[in-house]
């Protein structure tokens, strides 16, 4: 059987509910990609996992064909640490992983 929802067996409480969507309504997010001097970048896009308390991996997507600044800003507290991973880049050589023409795109 396809589209029948799943049971929910701890549902939440209305004023539950409500607190939870004026917290996240106030904060937006729990990390926010910026420029250090209070503005967003476009282009940018965050992924953020919690593997426990105070303990997030985030990812950070550029979405544009060029370099872009970058502070993280926590909505939710201090960040004591911050380690880069770097990725493997192998799928740049397979064709169709950039669409045609990128190298004249803005």
């Amino acid at each position: 059987e396809e589209d029948i929802p799943l049971p929910i067996p701890f549902p939440l409480l209305d004023h539950v509910r409500a607190l939870l969507a004026t917290l996240l309504l106030e904060r937006g997010t729990v990390f926010t990609p910026g420029d250090g001097k209070g503005q967003t970048i476009p282009g940018l896009s965050v992924t953020t996992g919690r593997h426990g308390d105070g303990m997030y991996t985030v990812c950070i997507a550029n979405n544009m064909f060029r370099e872009q600044p970058l502070r993280l800003h926590s909505n939710v507290g201090e960040i004591i640490s911050v380690q880069e991973v770097n990725v493997d880049k192998a799928e740049h050589s397979v064709p169709g992983y950039l669409p045609n023409n990128f190298e004249n795109s803005p």
